[in-house]
């Protein structure tokens, strides 16, 4: 039978009442270092371990955050989950992770809401009149990551749009008068994209690609028929794919290519990638869990939009100042 406070207590000689606040480091706990030592050696006598479940009853919180994310077999989102994971951990929370697929984002945030999850990462398209979604942003815990327009929903990302200038004015001054940019559905860049395009006097030709992987490659061929000399892409995948056509199916077509660089690998070893728009997807998580359990801890402290600064950095900056790591990771 797990032993409990009482039994420490009885085996200690002292109060039920001065043992858990021992435990609960509360400064009320006054005792002598006699009496610190016995209820040390009757913990570990019995084998005592605190329940998360008592302590969580007792604080009215379960200290776990939840995490929606897509399919885990996807590079990106297992290295973003096993980040989270670590920050989480060393936060003293615990990450249930609910999968989801397009038009399941509801689902997984009802999920862990029955779950009892104190606040929600969210890395998957969002419908901001979503049942879960709605309650989850009336208690403030709940913030989305991406870079999709989230309208009434915090978010954390990036911030674009000096990066995506000086990448576009770079195109512009090795004489590329149009640059093709190739993003998703909904998300912020094309009409950040657009923004720098017009600053610059670049035209820009926005090609919205879908995320089925066969249908995106069928969109990339058509792409590649149509021989674009200068690509801007927010999508490492995307990248990577494309770089795939470009070796197998267009061996003399050579765009130069500028990626968000988010997540990084030896793909960007490849010779048309011609820079990159570099952010820390690291720090994005650190900040997003950091800025959850903050209103956790103070409920006055409201959940905000948090944007993290971006670089560009043409090839011959981001070769050194960007280490190419030998395997996938986050940036």
């Amino acid at each position: 039978m797990q032993p409990t406070l009482k039994d420490v207590a009885k085996l200690a000689g002292v109060s039920f009442t001065l043992v858990s606040k021992y435990l609960n480091r509360n400064p009320q706990a006054r005792m002598t270092p006699e009496t610190r030592e016995r209820i040390d050696r009757a913990i570990a006598e019995l084998g005592y371990r605190p329940s998360a479940a008592a302590r969580s009853l007792r604080r009215g919180c379960t200290r776990t955050l939840g995490l929606v994310i897509g399919n885990l077999t996807n590079a990106y989102f297992a290295h973003f989950a096993d980040a989270a994971l670590r920050e989480a951990n060393t936060a003293g929370y615990q990450l249930l992770i609910s999968l989801c697929g397009e038009g399941e984002t509801g689902e997984a945030l009802q999920s862990l809401l029955d779950r009892q999850a104190d606040a929600i990462l969210c890395n998957a398209p969002l419908e901001p009149a979503d049942p879960a979604a709605l309650q989850l942003c009336a208690r403030g815990t709940l913030l989305a990551i991406t870079d999709q327009v989230q309208a009434g929903i915090p978010s954390a990302g990036i911030d674009l749009k000096q990066p995506l200038c000086e990448a576009v004015a770079w195109f512009r001054a090795r004489n590329h008068a149009t640059v093709t940019g190739l993003f998703f559905e909904h998300s912020s860049w094309p009409e950040e994209f657009r923004e720098a395009c017009e600053a610059n006097a670049v035209a820009p030709r926005i090609a919205i690609i879908p995320m089925e992987e066969e249908q995106r490659m069928d969109a990339l061929r058509a792409i590649c028929r149509t021989a674009p000399g200068a690509i801007l892409t927010n999508g490492w995948q995307t990248t990577t794919m494309l770089l795939e056509l470009l070796a197998e199916e267009f061996p003399g077509y050579h765009p130069e290519i500028v990626l968000h660089c988010n997540f990084a690998g030896p793909f960007l070893r490849d010779p048309h990638i011609a820079g990159v728009i570099h952010s820390s997807s690291r720090a994005l998580i650190h900040e997003a869990v950091a800025a959850l359990i903050h209103r956790l801890d103070d409920p006055a402290h409201p959940v905000a939009d948090l944007r993290l600064p971006a670089e560009f950095l043409p090839r011959d900056l981001f070769s050194s100042k960007l280490p190419i790591p030998a395997r996938l990771s986050l940036t």
